[in-house]
């Protein structure tokens, strides 16, 4: 029976999309069924970005450009507003980079040593999420390898079309996140360190998809021009936030740790073979460039972390897209079929552990922001509510990121959301939350009142009215098989002035 089952894997391999699909089904279904069946509320992430969609302005909202709103409002609009279809899209990105993975290295690479580099992917834990939800990092994580693609493309047929297709879908990576500069850096220097594409730059095809590129954001450029380019101060209040002395020791970590991982797998996956494997010499050319696009981003938050920024190392999920190529390049031994069956094998195996493991935390551990009741939320809100403004609609909700956003999307009239945040300093954002909430009246909501104090002050100086915190509500939470817990929020409301 184990030989039966062996040399099915053996022969199902032998074919090496097989094992990049097979991947990328489990991903797709895997981690969707698994988030739909044991979370009752959507992560926090993902709330703020179907928020964005709902709520925000077309071409931007206070936090990041528009696209990762775009996409959370298809997909919840689609489904008829099911959550299940958020943890879909965000899956959907992972399998989108797990294939222009495989599709860029194709380019370079045989079909073994390609596959391997896609199959790699899934070796890190950014690939086999569980807490992680749709966000922009999904959306980055989809788009980077489809730049690359689309770049080597260019690169290598020299017409407008494709040029074009570059221009546009690298508009489309800008629209989601900024940190999308760190590539288009990492392209410039291995344009100007390759003879090749260097030749390229006296062509006008460069500089007539800039052109495009330029269009294409230009609108979002001009909402920042008007909204007080409140997207940069959002970025900016990331970089400064409290500093830890190991934050570099961290941030070096968090950059080898993906190619580290993926070589760690083909080291492990040649040990049975040892004997029979042939040596090869690394591969210059797609060392050079994986090496390139994820060094020089990795280099550049470290810089910036040595320099005093506090640095996300969430922000080293995008950049992890190449390590499995980088790892293939370096590896001293040919990608044979056997070694990459091993090589499957070990992914498989990994992700059905990492599956299994997860499964059991989310079904035993209760959190607050994976098995919230919402309902219990929306009826104190309610509540508080009526109240106080009997009859009136709720228009607008000031709170948290959490609860705020909890109301926003989850109550039936799907109130606006205001959100109280760091950024709230941003004098523009603090006029514009006051002057809406007194036309039209809001409900207050939150655990932090330090959040709320400013905008507590200038209300108060404004219209007279305090806001009282002193009233906390009981929200319940309980994961499957967990323990029922529950946390007291403040609800209370702001009057519409007549």
């Amino acid at each position: 029976m184990k030989n039966k089952l062996f040399n099915s894997f053996t022969s199902f391999c032998r074919k090496p999309q097989n094992g990049v699909y097979t991947v990328i089904l489990f991903t797709i279904v895997a981690w969707s069924v698994q988030c739909s069946l044991l979370q009752s509320v959507l992560g926090l992430d993902i709330l703020e970005a179907l928020s964005w969609g709902t709520h925000g302005d077309i071409w931007g909202n206070t936090k990041h450009p528009p696209l990762s709103g775009w996409i959370a409002y298809f997909f919840h609009t689609v489904s008829g507003g099911h959550d299940w279809s958020l943890y879909l899209a965000a899956q959907l990105c992972l399998a989108v980079g797990i294939f222009f993975t495989y599709k860029t290295a194709k380019l370079f690479l045989d079909e073994y040593a390609s596959a391997a580099g896609a199959v790699l992917l899934c070796s890190c834990y950014y690939y086999c999420p569980s807490l992680l939800k749709f966000s922009t990092f999904f959306v980055e994580t989809a788009l980077m390898p489809v730049i690359a693609y689309c770049f080597f493309t260019a690169m290598r047929k020299k017409s407008i079309s494709s040029y074009l297709l570059l221009a546009v879908v690298c508009a489309i990576a800008f629209l989601n996140k900024y940190s999308i500069g760190l590539l288009f850096i990492s392209i410039a220097v291995l344009m100007f360190t390759t003879k090749e594409y260097r030749a390229e730059l006296k062509t006008y095809r460069p500089y007539l998809a800039a052109v495009v590129f330029c269009a294409i954001i230009s609108p979002h450029i001009n909402w920042l021009v008007h909204n007080d380019f409140v997207c940069l101060g959002h970025v900016g209040n990331r970089l400064h936030e409290k500093f830890k002395w190991y934050e570099p020791l961290a941030v070096a970590a968090t950059g080898v740790y993906p190619t580290a991982m993926a070589f760690a797998v083909l080291v492990l996956s040649a040990l049975p073979l040892r004997k029979s494997l042939e040596r090869c010499g690394v591969n210059k050319d797609v060392f050079k460039w994986s090496g390139i696009f994820t060094a020089i981003p990795a280099a550049i938050l470290f810089a910036s972390s040595i320099c005093g920024n506090s640095v996300i190392t969430m922000w080293f999920s995008t950049l992890a897209s190449f390590s499995g190529i980088l790892a293939v390049s370096l590896f001293p031994c040919k990608i044979t079929d056997k070694l990459y069956r091993n090589t499957l094998f070990i992914v498989l195996v990994y992700m059905i552990c990492f599956f299994a493991g997860t499964t059991v935390d989310l079904a035993v551990k209760s959190r607050p922001r994976l098995h919230m009741d919402t309902q219990e939320v929306l009826a104190h809100a309610d509540a508080v509510w009526q109240k106080h403004c009997p009859g009136k609609p709720m228009k607008f909700v000031v709170g948290d990121r959490w609860y705020g956003n909890i109301v926003s999307l989850y109550h039936r009239e799907k109130p606006v959301i205001l959100e109280m945040d760091k950024e709230l300093k941003n004098d523009w954002k603090r006029r514009n939350y006051i002057e809406k909430s007194l036309k039209h009246g809001a409900i207050v909501i939150g655990r932090k009142e330090e959040l709320f104090k400013e905008f507590a002050d200038e209300l108060a100086k404004k219209s007279g009215q305090k806001l009282d915190f002193t009233r906390k509500y009981e929200c319940h939470y309980q994961a499957l098989l967990g323990k029922k817990k529950s946390r007291k929020v403040f609800i209370t409301v702001i009057k519409a002035q007549q």
